[in-house]
């Protein structure tokens, strides 16, 4: 993790200030800076700031102070942290997904194979066709 005012490369346990300084530093999105750089920048901007309220990054557990006005659920440090992050929720989410479910024509459970599937066999599936094209003839 590097800081991005000065590029100077953090320790694992040392906290990373997360603010938005403005469209001159990171495009106006949030920057994130270690504690010296806050101090050099702090006289100037840091009075409009609220004070800040401390989590740990859910992927490295490095502390991450960000302003207490902003409402974020889940901290992290950087980028990298954060698709890291994206990428175990979405096995996470993939594999209760494919967990056990019931079959819709015989209401037996089953492991799906797939995502989408829907019917514990083929003759399940056939027959639950069977019975929507005798619906609707009718």
């Amino acid at each position: 993790m590097f800081c991005q005012i000065c590029n100077r490369q953090l320790a694992p346990v040392e906290p990373i200030y997360r603010l938005q300084l403005g469209a001159s530093t990171n495009v106006g999105r949030r920057a994130s800076l270690c504690k010296s750089c806050l101090d050099h920048f702090g006289p100037t901007r840091l009075y409009q700031i609220s004070p800040f309220r401390e989590q740990h990054c859910e992927h490295c557990g490095r502390p991450v102070l960000t302003p207490s006005r902003w409402k974020q659920k889940r901290a992290s440090c950087s980028a990298k942290c954060r698709g890291a992050l994206e990428t175990k929720r979405a096995k996470q989410l993939r594999a209760w997904r494919r967990s056990e479910q019931e079959c819709w024509h015989c209401r037996k459970k089953f492991a799906p194979k797939r995502i989408d599937q829907r019917y514990c066999s083929l003759a399940c599936k056939q027959a639950a066709y069977r019975c929507r094209m005798c619906v609707s003839a009718n």
